[in-house]
């Protein structure tokens, strides 16, 4: 009878440790997504939608910066801002540039990306979020 109790409180306590670890593996990570289009010939459409992990958010947290993604180093080409996350750290950017300030390869496709930076007010920090390589010509 011992035995059998032993077991059921173990198997119990290993099934609660199993679902308290698959819900923090659950949890998904901080995002960003980069998307360009172009709208006209020199104007260019640029979205960058995430989440971030944040213990509180305020109005105003998130700041966008695009770079030319290069061997020997990144270009900052584009800064746009202030934006705010959701409540939940949710965020959505969208904005238009001049397509020629995101060429920064002239002979070569550019390599674009994004790195949404977002203000978290409960510890102070800024994190800094890197998105998706969009590759075209601008």
């Amino acid at each position: 009878m011992r035995t059998g109790r032993r077991l059921a409180a173990f198997f119990a306590a290993g099934a609660l440790s199993l679902a308290a670890l698959s819900g923090a593996a659950n949890a998904a990570p901080d995002s960003a997504l980069l998307v360009i289009s172009k709208v006209t010939n020199v104007k260019c459409l640029v979205t960058v939608k995430g989440h971030a992990h944040v213990g509180a958010t305020e109005r105003d947290n998130l700041a966008i910066r695009l770079f030319g993604e290069d061997l020997f180093g990144d270009d900052e080409l584009v800064r746009e801002g202030p934006f705010s996350t959701a409540l939940n750290g949710d965020y959505s950017a969208v904005f238009t540039v001049a397509c020629k300030d995101l060429d920064e390869d002239p002979v070569e496709p550019d390599e674009i990306f994004a790195v949404a930076q977002v203000f978290d007010p409960s510890t102070g920090v800024t994190k800094k979020i890197r998105s998706n390589t969009v590759t075209g010509i601008f």
